[in-house]
């Protein structure tokens, strides 16, 4: 059995850093686009076309990160666990860069006139395609963007946000947020089980989906929430702003701080440029 890999090399990290910036710039150009479009085509434009590049370069050196690359291509193979945050961030990486790239050479001036010459209703109708790409792709650029963060385990994602001083209300909040999804998929998945067990039939009687449903899931749900609550309490979380320490802290370090300047001075640079 292979072991699970916690150290990653610095192609992920910069991955996490382009795709972030390819997400970023093309919510901001999708907003202008939707907004005001005829007073900010150069920055549209110019945010529209470093999106897909940002991301691309991003991909390629995470692919360039596996042991075999080239089966990294074969997304069908590779990512097809449904049950992986890497395998849903793989695939919205893909068709976001397909959205990204698509956007860009629509709203673009000059293939917009090619296209024009090529497919004279284009002229008509290119206005609702272009809205609808903007559209679709702000939804995958916020998917780019949150997925790597669903990928992180909870309690390190809480951690960090406790050592940034956040009230304990919103972490603990995040935390109970973060770990409830998967125990309500657990939870269902055990119902159903129970059912086909007992041969109680399908969900589509309102009779049993009521009795041999939602009620035993109810029930479990409950006792879950009386669980999580005395567990909360023995490990003395309080909401109230009392002195409390972390298990493991996080420290800011040096490369953090020049992470942070760098962020900022390319995000200066492209509202510059």
């Amino acid at each position: 059995m292979e072991e699970l890999q916690f150290v990653w090399g610095w192609q992920p990290a910069l991955y996490l850093f382009l795709g972030g910036v390819g997400a970023g710039a093309f919510l901001a150009a999708g907003v202008l686009f939707l907004t005001d479009r005829e007073h900010n085509r150069a920055a549209i434009a110019a945010s529209l076309w470093a999106a897909p590049v940002c991301l691309g370069v991003g991909l390629l050196l995470l692919l360039s990160e596996l042991t075999a690359p080239a089966r990294g291509l074969l997304l069908w193979q590779s990512f097809s666990n449904q049950t992986s945050w890497m395998a849903f961030g793989a695939w919205a990486a893909l068709l976001a860069l397909v959205f990204f790239a698509l956007t860009a050479i629509v709203v673009t001036r000059p293939i917009e006139a090619a296209i024009e010459r090529k497919w004279p209703g284009f002229a008509t109708k290119k206005r609702r395609i272009a809205t609808v790409l903007t559209v679709i792709g702000m939804v995958l650029a916020l998917c780019v963007a949150a997925i790597p963060g669903l990928g992180l385990a909870p309690v390190c994602l809480v951690r960090g946000f406790s050592c940034m001083r956040l009230p304990r209300v919103l972490t603990l909040a995040m935390l109970i947020t973060f770990t409830f999804f998967p125990l309500l998929r657990a939870e269902v998945r055990q119902t159903r089980e129970a059912m086909r067990t007992r041969g109680a039939g399908g969900l589509l009687n309102p009779a049993i989906l009521y009795r041999a449903f939602l009620i035993p899931l109810m029930v479990r749900l409950v006792n879950l929430s009386d669980t999580l609550a005395l567990s909360v309490e023995t490990r003395g979380f309080t909401t109230y702003p009392a002195p409390h320490t972390v298990y493991r802290p996080v420290y800011l370090q040096a490369k953090d701080g020049a992470f942070a300047a760098l962020s900022a001075l390319c995000a200066m640079g492209a509202v510059l440029l």
